[in-house]
């Protein structure tokens, strides 16, 4: 898979205002592994923008990739930026969760644990939504965060930012569906 190419062929399609969905064989998600793989070893700046072809790449795909779980939680773990971990979680909900969930399995306890050290570790309004948008998508399985969210819930005085009070709001909606224990 040449990433350049599938990534310009994205952008293409998307200034058509044509949907640019692709079907990776593969062969394809594993050239997108080991570049990825290699994208997570460049200098800061040269990784953010490949980063940004990668995730365009995967919200733009069909095909749910498992081999791609160990770099999402990479990415997650050692990438700071927070439009990368946002981007990152938002492809994540497709390759990860839906991906296991159509398997019917549990959640990797890898994914789980990762997302549960960046709602505790997180500072940024924006990408703590994010994360709380990627806990709501685990359907039942969002009970397992529930300790951690709590614990982290933004207090009143934040209700002067969006992203806080769209954390809120995600969190009420989400104790209602959990059950009382």
């Amino acid at each position: 898979m040449d990433v350049e190419k599938t990534y310009d062929h994205i952008i293409e399609k998307l200034k058509e205002d044509k949907r640019p969905l692709l079907r990776l064989s593969n062969d394809e998600v594993q050239d997108l592994f080991n570049y990825w793989m290699a994208v997570l070893k460049e200098p800061e700046e040269v990784r953010h923008q490949n980063l940004m072809k990668i995730l365009c790449i995967l919200d733009h795909s069909q095909a749910l990739s498992d081999p791609l779980l160990p770099l999402f939680v990479a990415t997650l773990k050692t990438v700071e930026h927070s439009q990368i971990r946002i981007f990152t979680l938002s492809a994540s909900i497709k390759h990860v969760i839906e991906h296991w969930f159509r398997q019917g399995n549990p959640l990797p306890e890898l994914f789980i644990e990762t997302i549960k050290e960046l709602i505790e570790t997180n500072k940024d309004p924006e990408v703590l939504e994010w994360l709380l948008r990627t806990v709501e998508t685990c359907g039942g399985q969002s009970f397992k965060f529930k300790d951690v969210i709590l614990r982290n819930r933004p207090g009143m005085l934040s209700l002067l930012n969006k992203h806080n009070r769209n954390s809120i709001e995600l969190i009420d909606l989400m104790l209602k569906r959990w059950p009382n224990v």
